[in-house]
């Protein structure tokens, strides 16, 4: 923008306005100022020393001044300034908006700078200052060439190497900044080892690496890291944040529902680094599959976490609607990184979605089986992962030894010999009392539990070999049953002669239909191609082809922001014109090209490249020059520093507390709640506390009620999980201190810290420098550890009250 008074160009408009009023009383003076307006807007554009950039200076105005009446909820007029070939036609007046390159022609800008009161613009609002005024005349002037908004162009690589540490350095000097030095060794041991596991290093781990001193220790401490199977625990948290995965189907009854092997999916996925895809394919589309598998049946129950109303009265198609009209915007809200929902009920105020692109995409998704039903069929039986061998062999063997049951059977005789020996005159000394009776009636009178007690109670006595096959079939049955099962919901595609046809809902008004579409996807971004089956499975295709705009951006993006607390893209949940536009997205787009090519989509690789970068690895101490130039951190001058979240504060302190357990998967547990927390009125289901290791398993295997949620994690701004939540924003409030020291799974953490503090012997200053390395991995220095003596002293030695202390430091809630 240049400098008005600077160039002399407004005392100069304004002093010309003035004279011609009074040499020319016959002029009305308003329509003098708005001719002085027009000097202005018409010498600033002459001034203007380089051309106009639509994304850069007018799609902001649009965006904040004309979008509201001239855009997708509002054609005021007929005119949609949102897209160029609908600007440039005839409005209701008659008039046309916008005469590429001629401004003094073009109705829109006469509008701006008018002085009648009935036809400026803005309507209801102030009018547009002359800097704005002129750079819509000369964009006109210059041919009022519209631009896509960045995130929906293809990625380019632009920078050279990893495209980090080149990007923020140029940035960073170019704004007078410098790196911040490297990070303590233990600094960076812990920060890595939470930003990939979730987890502190255990003091073993940390001292591996604070010993090895050769140059590629940094390197190799993270591939361990990576290589460890609490990484995709880690990870899978925020996915699951996405897929709104919870143990509940949601509503007013909210009843009880079996997702947890799909959680374990994404964990095992994860770990392996599946590429993302892959992940993102079998979710959405496992079933359709040419070589689908189980496993990639169970990635399918991503959509199956929509929420079922169970309620009696309620419409089922209504809800199944419903359930659709959630994947469209959760589909979009994970993957697409836009706001897709506001294109519901009308056009999207400020991105270029249209009403009919919505439906278009709900085609996609609306031709499954499920539909609302209280039993959330379609589902399928799985067993626990690291079971499904034994499982696998544990059938086999059933059936071999239900066949030599049968066969046992047929030598003793068979069903002859027992209607023989039912029927004789003898007595019956070997069948238990209760079956006397039942043994004298009729065998068709039997019921079949009954008669099944009787047969074996006849067959046992008669052949030692058939006694032997009840026990090994028994005890067969009894593994079983042991083995945990998941009847977990699945998604089915309906067959073609019962395909549902969908349409535009007319205001989002499920109940009132517009036109009849089929599935197709927007047209802003890729193209689709023919070739792809018009169904989920070409769906997934067209968004991992490497086409996409926004699928590799979103993801980098995502990964990022776990990283540095804040994604390149600050507005992780929208990518659109009103999301922030990244201040390195040189970086942005760099990671995102080599994530789907020379990465081949491996979030690993991502990960440890951005790890291994000088970005990654500053300190995070502000030096005042920083924090005046750049106080939010967004140029990277420094290393990042947040509080954990809620499942890692909790992993954390049962970590320090050597009380953790590291059991991996199956059905999700229920650590201590207090009592009357977990109201379910219409089943009568109660929270019952986990015990043993199970109360004291990671975060991410607590029950997610959706109604209830587990109150601990909601007051660390964990989501209750009926909807998908792109970005957890972080709080700080009263109630998370009260937590922290008086939550039981905090005090029985600081138990467990402080008898491992009396291990270092009956010296209090030794216990407290032991639990302070334990919490901090460091020792205290001369002022924490006379705090520490005095805090001891003070509540007569008791060690869990000090430990307490030690597991609520700043430096402890936060990663560094």
């Amino acid at each position: 923008m240049i400098e008005l008074h600077g160039k002399g160009l407004l005392p100069h408009a304004v002093l010309l306005s003035t004279r011609m009023a009074f040499r020319f009383p016959q002029f009305q003076f308003p329509a003098l100022v708005a001719l002085g307006l027009n000097l202005i807007t018409a010498a600033l554009a002459t001034a203007r020393p380089s051309p106009v950039e639509f994304n850069r200076d007018i799609r902001p105005i649009l965006n904040n001044q004309c979008f509201k009446c001239h855009g997708g909820v509002k054609e005021a007029g007929g005119l949609n300034l949102q897209f160029r070939d609908l600007a440039l036609k005839a409005g209701e007046s008659g008039k046309t908006a916008i005469v590429p390159g001629k401004p003094e022609e073009s109705e829109f800008l006469h509008r701006l700078v008018t002085d009648d009161s009935e036809e400026r613009m803005p309507k209801k609002g102030p009018p547009l200052t002359p800097e704005q005024t002129a750079l819509i005349r000369q964009w006109i002037a210059e041919g009022a060439h519209w631009q896509e908004h960045w995130a929906y162009t293809p990625p380019q690589a632009t920078v050279d190497g990893n495209g980090i540490d080149p990007a923020v350095e140029a940035r960073l000097k170019k704004e007078s900044l410098t790196f911040s030095p490297e990070a303590e060794p233990r600094i960076l041991a812990r920060r890595a080892a939470f930003d990939v596991t979730g987890l502190p290093p255990s003091p073993e781990e940390m001292e591996v690496f604070l010993k090895d001193q050769s140059p590629d220790a940094w390197p190799r401490y993270i591939d361990r890291l990576l290589a460890s199977p609490t990484y995709g625990e880690r990870w899978a948290t925020v996915w699951l944040d996405l897929a709104r995965y919870a143990d509940s189907k949601g509503y007013e009854s909210d009843g009880l529902r079996d997702m947890w092997r799909y959680r374990d999916w994404v964990v095992d996925s994860l770990n392996a680094d599946l590429p993302y895809s892959a992940f993102v394919t079998d979710q959405l589309a496992g079933d359709l599959l040419p070589d689908a598998t189980p496993e990639t049946v169970i990635a399918t129950a991503f959509h199956r976490n929509t929420q079922t109303n169970d309620e009696g009265g309620t419409d089922d198609e209504e809800f199944r609607t419903y359930a659709v009209i959630d994947r469209v915007n959760t589909t979009f809200d994970a993957l697409q990184g836009t706001t897709y929902g506001c294109i519901q009920c009308h056009g999207h105020p400020y991105d270029p979605f249209v009403h009919r692109e919505y439906y278009q995409m709900y085609a996609f998704l609306n031709n499954t089986a499920d539909a609302d039903r209280g039993d959330d069929e379609p589902k399928q039986t799985f067993n626990a992962a690291k079971d499904g061998p034994a499982a696998a062999k544990l059938k086999t063997d059933l059936a071999a030894a239900r066949t030599a049951l049968s066969q046992a059977l047929a030598k003793a005789g068979g069903q002859e010999a027992l209607l023989a020996w039912l029927k004789s005159e003898k007595p019956v000394p070997a069948v238990p009392d209760d079956l006397q009776v039942l043994a004298k009636q009729e065998l068709h009178s039997w019921k079949a539990p009954e008669r099944e007690k009787l047969e074996r109670v006849f067959y046992s006595a008669r052949s030692p070999e058939a006694g032997g096959a009840y026990a090994e079939v028994d005890r067969l049955q009894a593994w079983q049953a042991s083995l945990p099962v998941c009847h977990l919901p699945v998604m089915r595609e309906l067959p073609a002669d019962k395909s549902r046809p969908s349409f535009v809902f007319v205001r989002g008004n499920w109940m009132d239909h517009g036109e009849e579409v089929q599935p197709a996807t927007p047209k802003i971004l890729n193209p689709w191609h023919p070739d792809y089956p018009r169904n989920r499975l070409g769906l997934a295709k067209w968004l991992t082809n490497g086409e996409n705009p926004l699928t590799a951006r979103v993801q980098v993006n995502r990964v990022w922001e776990q990283l540095f607390g804040v994604g390149l893209v600050e507005t992780s949940e929208d990518f659109g014109t009103q999301g922030e536009r990244p201040p390195y997205q040189e970086i942005l787009d760099t990671l995102a090209v080599r994530f789907q090519t020379g990465m081949g989509w491996s979030q690993k690789r991502l990960l440890r490249e951005i790890l291994l970068s000088r970005v990654y690895r500053q300190s995070s101490k502000a030096t005042p020059e920083s924090l005046r130039l750049d106080p939010a951190n967004r140029l990277l001058a420094r290393g990042p520093r947040f509080r954990l979240s809620s499942e890692q504060l909790r992993d954390q302190a049962l970590r320090i507390g050597g009380l953790l357990s590291l059991k991996r998967g199956g059905p999700p547990v229920m650590p201590w709640q207090p009592p009357g927390t977990w109201l379910a009125p219409y089943s009568g289901q109660d929270w019952k506390n986990a015990e043993g290791e199970d109360a004291r398993r990671r975060g991410l295997y607590t029950f997610i009620r959706r109604s209830s949620a587990y109150p601990s994690m909601l007051t660390f701004d964990a989501p209750n999980r009926e909807y998908c939540v792109v970005r957890r924003l972080r709080t700080n409030t009263p109630l998370q201190s009260l937590d922290l020291l008086n939550s039981p799974v905090f005090l029985e953490a600081a138990q467990g810290l402080a008898k491992r503090m009396a291990e270092a012997g009956s010296d209090p200053e030794a216990q407290i420098v032991r639990g302070f390395s334990l919490a901090a991995f460091r020792a205290p220095d001369w002022h924490e550890l006379w705090t520490l003596r005095k805090l001891h002293a003070r509540v007569g030695g008791n060690l869990t009250l000090v430990a307490n202390t030690l597991l609520n430091m700043d430096e402890v809630l936060s990663k560094n």
